[in-house]
C-alpha cells in the first residue's frame, strides 16, 4: 500500500520543469565561493572576448576583401603599363 500510494503521488505530480541553465551556472559559481562581483566580472570578460572575436573576424574579412580589391588594381596597372610601354 505504501508503494502504491508513492507511485500514485509521483505520477500525479507530472514532469518537473527543467531549471534554466543560467540558474544552474549561477548556483555552481556561488557554490565555488565566488561572489556577485566575480560573476559580474566573468560576464564582462566573456562579453569582451566575444566582442573582440567578432571584431577580429569582420576585420579579417575586410582585409582579405581589400587585398583582392587592390590586387585587381595592381594587375590592371601592370597590364596597362605593359600595353602602353
Amino acid at each position: 500500500m505504501f508503494i502504491d500510494s508513492s507511485l500514485r503521488n509521483s505520477r500525479s505530480s507530472g514532469p518537473k520543469p527543467a531549471k534554466p541553465a543560467w540558474t544552474t551556472a549561477g548556483a555552481l559559481f556561488f557554490a565555488a565561493g565566488c561572489s556577485a562581483p566575480d560573476l559580474f566580472f566573468a560576464a564582462c570578460f566573456f562579453a569582451a572576448v566575444f566582442v573582440f572575436a567578432a571584431v577580429f573576424f569582420f576585420a579579417a574579412i575586410f582585409f582579405v576583401a581589400a587585398f583582392f580589391f587592390y590586387a585587381v588594381f595592381f594587375f590592371a596597372a601592370v597590364f596597362f603599363f605593359a600595353a602602353v610601354f
